[in-house]
């Protein structure tokens, strides 16, 4: 008996460590497999956004805040001088990189890192058995898209530990509200103020995170009439949403005009009837990206995502539906049923939301609606039907078959960049030679304005200066220096403009033309 108790803890024990550990588990084996070993070290930043979430938080590292403006076209934020989405998600990765180090692959460990994190508070939170962590490690191998971005410098990584995060919490209050005669005590009073603050900080980093909270009302305001719960999660839904949304646009420089502004303003303007139909055209317009017959023929890792995300909606809905017949007012909301519930609302929360408030190409809209399915498939692990998380699991291992691809172009785009790090290390001394960045000089003159597209070698920026991405192509007659990227399709234009208003080339290699702003001599 002692010997079966003694082999039980140990085997719980593992369960709990390969969970842990997952996200590095997961991407050390593509690693593997794909000839590089467990060269974690390759990770290095290689799309544009990458490059510019990296510069942000090795500037925070060095200095707490950049000097110069982080913007779009020559703007920048009301308060602070941070890029899109502000400060916020820059915060943990900060901590990362003050506690561990900052190296050009640090960001891709900090999205293992959260995602690992997450998973352990997962655990700690809803406590689940043997079967259901099994399927738990099951339903991580089977999340395509966040493995690929764990591997990245995006912080998608963020996202979905703070998605995960959540969903535990969720799960946490629906397993206490299951346990008659519960009081509420000083514990849980504290619970629940920092689950406020962690929900809070969650629609900062990413607005949508907003669809949670009329849930979480839900559970707080259980013992209240149908009516007033569902009044009083509304109103706090609301509010709360306007109040992060203000926060995010005071404090980041946003690429466009804020959706939910443009919404609001049309309302104002021309009333409610074209607000909605505003709101239904921004829906359609982004639902549209998803043209199955051009992904079958040329992107199948997206044809698999939406394929089994549309199917999976589908699925829980007529679930539901079939739960729903039967309908009882005191379990309506409760047990099997509130997990389907749960994980419908994010899934269809997700999709319709992310298409009213956001734009973008379709892989914008599957690495964010991808959060919501993260969390769908969480809540569907504690559910008794097993034949649901079978199905669906066995229908995500099906589509690794052409996902395996997408991952061993990310990590062969990523050791290509990584044969540069002595070159990047090289050209970053010479650009903070040429580019002179001090807490002691206006915003402006720290400040450099880019012209081009975005590679890699943006990695060699000095940390401090504020990068303004002039998309648009015309001048940026305020910031100190301008930035040519070479062998862009523009450069000439960009190069013959510049100089035209009378900006000096100061320095020039294969790389880039560095010239200076005539109002700064």
């Amino acid at each position: 008996m002692k010997e079966q108790q003694r082999y039980n803890k140990i085997e719980a024990y593992l369960l709990n460590v390969i969970v842990v550990l997952l996200p590095f588990l997961v991407v050390g084996f593509i690693l593997f497999l794909n000839g590089y070993k467990l060269r974690f070290s390759m990770l290095l930043p290689a799309w544009n956004d990458e490059v510019g979430w990296w510069n942000q938080v090795n500037t925070m590292i060095q200095y707490g805040e950049p000097f110069g403006y982080y913007g779009y076209n020559g703007t920048h934020a009301v308060i602070g001088k941070w890029a899109a989405w502000g400060g916020t998600p820059l915060l943990p990765y900060f901590l990362f990189g003050k506690i561990f180090g900052w190296n050009l692959y640090s960001m891709a460990l900090a999205n293992m890192t959260f995602l690992s994190i997450s998973l352990f508070i997962f655990l700690i939170l809803t406590k689940p058995d043997k079967k259901q962590k099994v399927w738990l490690i099951g339903t991580y191998i089977c999340l395509t898209i966040a493995i690929g971005y764990s591997m990245t410098s995006m912080s998608e990584g963020l996202r979905y530990s703070l998605g995960i995060i959540l969903t535990a919490l969720l799960i946490w209050l629906e397993q206490k509200s299951q346990k008659k005669n519960q009081k509420f005590s000083g514990k849980d009073f504290f619970i629940t103020i920092i689950i406020v603050i962690i929900i809070y900080y969650a629609i900062t980093v990413y607005l949508i995170f907003s669809l949670v909270v009329p849930l979480f009302c839900w559970f707080f305001f259980r013992k209240k009439k149908f009516l007033l719960r569902a009044g009083i999660s509304f109103i706090i839904t609301g509010l709360t949403t306007v109040s992060a949304n203000h926060f995010v646009s005071l404090t980041s420089s946003p690429y466009t005009t804020s959706t939910i502004h443009q919404i609001i303003q049309t309302i104002k303007d021309k009333g409610w009837y074209h607000g909605i139909c505003y709101v239904l055209d921004l829906f359609f317009n982004n639902l549209a990206t998803v043209d199955f017959p051009n992904l079958l023929n040329g992107d199948t890792i997206l044809f698999w995502f939406f394929s089994f995300y549309l199917l999976f909606l589908c699925y829980l809905m007529v679930v539901l539906l079939r739960l729903l017949k039967n309908i009882d007012k005191t379990d309506c909301f409760t047990g099997n049923k509130n997990y389907y519930i749960l994980a419908l609302w994010v899934t269809a929360g997700f999709l319709f939301g992310y298409c009213m408030l956001y734009t973008g190409s379709r892989w914008t809209l599957c690495r964010g609606i991808n959060t919501g399915l993260i969390m769908a498939l969480l809540f569907l692990i504690f559910v008794e039907n097993r034949i649901d998380k079978k199905g669906f699991i066995l229908i995500s291992l099906l589509s690794i078959v052409s996902i395996w691809g997408y991952y061993s172009q990310i990590v062969d785009e990523r050791a290509s960049i990584a044969q540069y790090t002595d070159t990047i290390l090289a050209e970053k001394k010479q650009m903070e030679e040429v580019i002179e960045i001090s807490k002691d000089n206006s915003v402006w003159e720290n400040t450099v304005a880019h012209y081009g597209t975005v590679n890699f070698m943006y990695l060699t920026l000095p940390a401090g200066c504020g990068l303004n991405y002039m998309i648009a192509g015309k001048e940026n007659k305020n910031a100190k220096y301008a930035l040519i990227t070479v062998d862009d399709k523009n450069q000439e234009t960009y190069k013959q403009m510049l100089l035209d208003t009378g900006h000096n080339i100061i320095y020039e290699d294969k790389f880039f033309i560095v010239l200076l702003n005539p109002n700064f001599k």
